[in-house]
């Protein structure tokens, strides 16, 4: 296995190269990637005399690279509550997370006039996708988590059509580990104004904060989900695995 190595700060950055390292004995090999994705393992041996150097290339398959790596001790942490499945696409990683029914408090901003006042309301099942910078969240209406099951609009403000979740200028974490809860946090404590709020429920197609209003006046322990809307279209509906495929790999 490779392992990193201090270089001098005296050596000039634009003779950092592999050519140089080897000739100054600093590393004995190297792991290689093609331009076409395959892998190989460079061994560079001083001879008997340390005179001249043995060149060795040797081609190695991405399942003998992974083994050696998980000789490695490796360790999430304590993940969030929920986590459905964790992943990566080049450089973006991405997740997607189960929030079962539950009742939450919102600080909702009814009138551009008066500070925003908390309400405790009823939420249905949630499912919150993380990819990059990007989060979106989907509502289903049964009480436990299935990728098949078709997927809602969240009923809460500020969520595009496809769910994506409008921050504003708050500087969201990419997705990571230990910045999943994070990133939930500042969407779901963050004050909700009118931005982005029609469209979310049946009964109030306008403006989904009249509804969560009812319901916390109703002191509702569970979100109606027959007032949930549906993505998609009627003759084609979206599941969440679905949701989720197209919301990853969208660019």
């Amino acid at each position: 296995m490779v392992r990193s190595v201090s270089v001098p700060p005296i050596v000039p950055a634009t003779r950092l190269t592999l050519e140089h390292l080897l000739a100054e004995q600093t590393i004995r090999g190297a792991l290689l990637c093609s331009t076409t994705g395959e892998w190989y393992w460079y061994r560079h041996e001083p001879t008997s005399g340390h005179q001249s150097y043995q060149e060795h290339l040797k081609a190695i398959s991405v399942a003998v690279l992974r083994e050696a790596m998980l000789e490695e001790p490796q360790d999430s942490g304590w993940m969030p509550s929920g986590l459905a499945r964790f992943g990566s696409q080049g450089d973006t990683s991405w997740f997607v997370r189960w929030l079962p029914p539950s009742r939450v408090e919102l600080l909702l901003e009814l009138d551009a006039h008066t500070p925003p006042k908390v309400f405790t309301v009823p939420l249905p099942g949630l499912v919150v996708c993380g990819a990059g910078r990007r989060y979106a969240v989907w509502a289903i209406t049964a009480s436990l988590f299935a990728p098949a099951a078709r997927a809602y609009h969240a009923p809460l403000p500020n969520l595009g059509l496809d769910g994506e979740i409008c921050y504003g200028s708050v500087t969201v974490p990419s997705v990571a580990w230990d910045t999943i809860e994070r990133s939930w946090q500042q969407f779901i404590t963050s004050p909700f104004n009118d931005h982005l709020v029609q469209n979310r429920s049946k009964a109030y197609p306008t403006d989904i904060r009249r509804h969560l209003v009812h319901l916390a006046k109703r002191r509702a322990a569970r979100y109606p989900v027959s007032d949930l809307r549906p993505l998609g279209v009627p003759r084609h509906p979206v599941t969440i695995a679905e949701a989720v495929a197209q919301f990853i790999h969208h660019r």
